[in-house]
């Protein structure tokens, strides 16, 4: 293996042309054109048929959702029997709870298993 290294190239600069100036002429003026304004002469020129009359709007049909007048009212009711308060709710009657809402038993103990015999360890040699 030899221990030479690439040799690095030195890149020369390139000079670049020089841009030519150009002379630009002026753009040139665009002339003023008049245009007649189109008249057709007296006389000339497609006729215009007259339009046909405008036909009267159709009937629309009362939709069964539009908004109807109101009913007569109904008749006031007799005010002869006075007005009785209803029983305030101190007094509602409370029955029993039935035996179906009794606070049941507590469940009985979990059985706990008696923890297994130790494992014998055996006696070391002598």
């Amino acid at each position: 293996m030899s221990d030479a290294k690439p040799q690095e190239t030195k890149a020369n600069p390139v000079p670049l042309p020089a841009i030519p100036r150009v002379e630009v002429p002026p753009m040139p003026a665009i002339p003023d054109v008049e245009v007649p304004p189109f008249a057709p002469l007296a006389g000339e020129g497609p006729r215009v048929p007259e339009a046909p009359p405008i036909p009267p709007p159709p009937v629309i049909p009362e939709s069964p959702l539009a908004p109807r007048p109101p009913l007569a009212a109904a008749p006031p009711a007799p005010a002869a029997t006075p007005y009785v308060p209803p029983i305030p709710p101190e007094t509602y009657p409370v029955p029993a709870a039935p035996e179906a809402y009794a606070t049941p038993e507590p469940p009985a103990a979990y059985p706990v298993p008696e923890p297994p015999a130790p494992y014998p360890v055996p006696e070391p040699p002598a």
